[in-house]
């Protein structure tokens, strides 16, 4: 039976303990520190029996523990987990397989399977801490480290010598996840508030449409979002105009131009009639040397021969010409 006198005792002590490592961590009371938290760290709670990989000052992961069934502090041959501020500053046993047996930091070769009835040995992984504060400053000598252990079902019980006891498959991830120097934190309370990791961007991709938009959606296909993204439409071509055919074409050269007005003096349309179609290509017949005859059918067509064939004998050095028609039949007389 103990002494009332001694367990008195014992607890002032712890709490001296206690507040000597306040001084150099206010986590221990729930504060956070001031300025930008550490990029990533461990934090251990006694009081929920529980370690957190923290990063950023939001909480990753959180892992069932054990720590020592002695309660806390730092003085040789307690068998008690220290607290304060310590760090990592050594990890062994990265190649071996889960359940490997570590004795004295080496592995024995052995690998026992969780929970084997008799045995508590240190297995799989060990992350070596060390003190920074004088409330700590034992942690290493002692051999206080983060490390697996067979009996995985009495986690979440202070239940070690000193060390902080998890999972194998555990210790595995957490080994993976921290360099050495990574900061550790073993707070006698809960844990301090941390926020909540922000949620991971999620990963957007564009898909083409056939009607030349873009849909956005997530790496597994689905639908981020309905709105499409139009891409820039391509500037429209100017349409070229497309050849006549041979046909129009030759229509188009073989129609007549359009009728002139008749020269002056030249005889008019009939009232009442209508102009007769133009016929074949007129000629000039010469009935005698001083005399030009045009030979036509279509009065209108006629008239605008004559004209021309007027102005021709006028340049041919005429001196009067008259223009008769009789039958569709135009005579130019030039005399000299």
């Amino acid at each position: 039976m103990l002494n009332r006198r001694a367990v008195s005792g014992h607890r002032h002590w712890i709490h001296i303990l206690i507040a000597a490592c306040a001084a150099g961590s206010p986590f221990l009371h729930g504060e956070e520190t001031a300025g930008a938290p550490a990029p990533l760290e461990i934090v251990v709670s006694v009081a929920e029996q529980k370690l957190a990989l923290v990063k950023e000052g939001a909480i990753l992961r959180k892992y069932p523990i054990s720590t020592s069934k002695f309660g806390l502090g730092d003085s040789n041959g307690s068998y008690r987990t220290p607290v304060g501020n310590l760090k990592v500053c050594e990890k062994i046993g990265g190649n071996l397989s889960a359940g490997s047996v570590i004795k004295g930091r080496n592995a024995t070769g052995e690998v026992l399977p969780a929970n084997s009835p008799g045995r508590d040995p240190i297995v799989t992984r060990i992350l070596w801490l060390d003190g920074l504060e004088s409330c700590n400053a034992n942690a290493r000598s002692r051999g206080i480290y983060i490390h697996g252990t067979v009996e995985e079902s009495k986690l979440g019980q202070p239940v070690s010598y000193g060390c902080i006891r998890m999972r194998s498959r555990d210790v595995v991830e957490l080994f993976e996840d921290t360099p050495v120097g990574t900061t550790v934190q073993i707070v006698a309370d809960k844990f301090p508030h941390f926020h909540k990791p922000a949620p991971p961007k999620p990963e957007i991709l564009l898909v083409s449409n056939k009607d030349g938009t873009k849909t956005a959606v997530g790496p597994h296909g689905q639908v981020v979002t309905k709105t499409t993204f139009a891409t820039a439409p391509k500037p429209a071509e100017k349409a070229q105009p497309a050849p006549a055919p041979l046909v129009a074409q030759a229509k188009s050269a073989a129609k007549p131009a359009a009728p002139q007005p008749a020269a002056k003096g030249a005889p008019q349309s009939v009232a009442g009639k209508s102009p007769e179609p133009a016929g074949p290509a007129s000629k000039v017949v010469a009935n005698r040397p001083d005399d030009h005859v045009l030979e036509t059918k279509g009065h209108r067509e006629a008239a605008r021969v004559c004209a021309r064939t007027a102005r021709a004998c006028r340049a041919a050095g005429g001196t009067s010409c008259r223009v008769a028609a009789d039958d569709g039949q135009h005579s130019h007389i030039r005399s000299s």
